[in-house]
């Protein structure tokens, strides 16, 4: 599922008028439409009491064990794997225009208590104007960091009506 939910973030088109708000709001509704029925995307994701994640995913799909579990597992193996529910998370944190050291380290100290508090994987989006270095030093330090994965999408250019002649 996460790859699932990585692919329908990098095709989402940010403006500049967007809020983080906004586009928090645009990739709900595109996550939404994208998952499979039953997978719940939540807005303002309750993390703790005083803490909350921009966007929260789950869902568990209940069907069929793949073949290897049959295969490797036997018919018992098979059966109990079926059973069991196989359950996917997934959390997202939207930063836009990141200019600014204080918001990176407040950014970096947000991602390592998501990873101590088990909020894994986390995508980071960041869209808009987002400073080179500040982009730079986010991605060294997420190297480290195998349950964390970095969103980086500029603002969409701007439509142009061609005219005919």
């Amino acid at each position: 599922m996460l790859d699932q939910v990585l692919e329908i973030i990098r095709g989402a088109r940010p403006e500049p008028q967007h809020s983080e708000a906004d586009f928090q709001n645009l990739l709900v509704a595109a996550l939404q439409k994208g998952l499979p029925q039953g997978a719940k995307v939540m807005r303002e994701f309750k993390a703790n009491q005083s803490r909350r994640l921009d966007i929260g995913i789950h869902y568990e799909y209940r069907g069929p064990a793949p073949l290897g579990w049959w295969i490797l597992g036997g018919f018992i193996g098979g059966i109990i794997k079926s059973a069991i529910p196989d359950k996917h998370k997934a959390y997202v944190e939207i930063k836009k225009d990141l200019s600014e050291q204080n918001e990176l380290h407040r950014l970096i100290g947000q991602i390592s208590i998501n990873e101590q508090e088990g909020y894994t994987p986390l995508i980071v989006v960041l869209f808009g104007n987002t400073d080179l270095q500040m982009r730079e030093s986010l991605e060294h330090f997420i190297q480290g960091h195998d349950n964390t994965h970095l969103v980086d999408l500029p603002y969409s250019p701007p439509m142009r009506l061609e005219q005919a002649s």
